[in-house]
């Protein structure tokens, strides 16, 4: 019987000896990677920053210098009647804000910008002679220009319905 408790102290001796060596290689900072999967962890961070960054550094490019932008690029061309439909839209907008300036400061602004005028498309304003004015919009292939001495109910009519 001695003998077979001496089997088991030395199985449990065993054991503790094997658990401290589990703990002790537990405790130890893992060995550095070698240079070959640095290399590869090295090709896989820049082919996912490649990944990333070109989509996204086209996309700004596309906004930075294209008409309209992101979302000039990718809208549909409509008709010619849609797009000066749209023109006539925007002008109406910025001749009721020159309107509205002329009353609140009895005259013309020196400049679009005193009435916060759409930035989109190629605007020209230009006062022809004291207490009239003439202002052009091109965008999308396609022009229009007012003059005030022109009746504006005539000209965006269609476009000011309510």
């Amino acid at each position: 019987m001695s003998d077979r408790n001496g089997s088991v102290e030395e199985a449990r001796r065993l054991a503790d000896e094997a658990m401290a060596n589990i703990e002790s290689a537990a405790l130890r900072p893992p060995p550095p990677p070698t240079a070959g999967a640095r290399a590869q962890l090295r090709r896989r961070v820049t082919l996912i920053g490649l990944a990333l960054g070109v989509p996204i550094l086209t996309l700004q490019l596309i906004q930075n210098f294209s008409e309209g932008g992101v979302r000039g690029l990718v809208s549909t061309l409509s008709t010619e009647t849609t797009l000066r439909h749209r023109l006539l839209e925007t002008m109406s907008g910025v001749v009721t804000e020159i309107e509205t300036f002329r009353e609140d400061y009895d005259e013309l602004p020196e400049n679009l910008a005193e009435v916060a005028a759409p930035f989109e498309g190629q605007w020209r304003y230009e006062l022809v002679e004291r207490g009239r004015y003439r202002i052009a919009l091109s965008r999308w292939g396609q022009s229009v220009t007012f003059d005030s001495a022109d009746d504006p109910e005539v000209i965006f009519g269609a476009v000011r319905q309510p």
